[in-house]
C-alpha cells in the first residue's frame, strides 16, 4: 500500500510540477530547511521500501528542486536561442580586385524562430560531373603484387 501511494504521488509530482509552474505556482516552499529535511527523509523511506519507489521519489524531489530553481536555470547565459544572423544585417566587404568596399544588405523574411522563410526553390546544377578517375579495385591473391608494383607502392 505504501509503495503504491509513493509511486502514485511521485508520478503526480513529476508530471504536475511543470504544469503548475507554467500556471504561476511558486515552489518557494522547497527553500525551507525543514521541507528539505522532510524530502530527504521521504527519499530514504522510499528507498527502504524498494528500488522503484525510491527512484520515483528521488525523481519527484529533483523535479521540485528544478522547478524551484527554474528561473535561475533559464537566466544563465547561452540558455536562450540566438539568431545566427541578426534580422537586418549589413556587411561591408572589400574584394582583392577592387580597393573600394561594398555594403551588402540582407533583408529577407525571417519567422519568429529566426529561420528564413524566403524562396526555397533552387535551380538544379548541370555541371556536377567530377573529373576524378575511378580507382580500380586491386586484384586479389598472387596478382596483387604486380598491381602494387605497377602503382609504385612496392619496390
Amino acid at each position: 500500500m505504501n509503495q503504491q501511494l509513493l509511486l502514485g504521488g511521485s508520478v503526480v509530482v513529476i508530471l504536475g510540477a511543470p504544469i503548475l509552474a507554467t500556471k504561476g505556482f511558486s515552489f518557494s516552499f522547497v527553500e525551507n530547511i525543514l521541507v528539505r529535511l522532510a524530502l530527504v527523509v521521504l527519499v530514504g523511506y522510499a528507498v527502504r521500501l524498494g528500488p522503484m519507489p525510491g527512484l520515483f521519489t528521488l525523481l519527484a524531489v529533483l523535479t521540485l528542486l528544478i522547478e524551484q530553481n527554474h528561473l535561475l536555470l533559464t537566466s544563465l547565459p547561452y540558455q536562450q536561442p540566438e539568431l545566427a544572423m541578426p534580422r537586418d544585417t549589413s556587411f561591408t566587404i572589400a574584394t582583392p580586385d577592387s580597393p573600394t568596399t561594398e555594403t551588402l544588405h540582407f533583408n529577407h523574411p525571417i519567422d519568429d524562430k529566426g529561420l528564413s522563410v524566403g524562396d526555397k526553390e533552387f535551380e538544379l546544377a548541370t555541371d556536377l560531373q567530377d573529373n576524378i578517375p575511378d580507382i580500380p579495385v586491386p586484384p586479389q591473391g598472387e596478382a596483387s603484387a604486380k598491381f602494387f608494383e605497377d602503382k609504385g607502392l612496392v619496390e
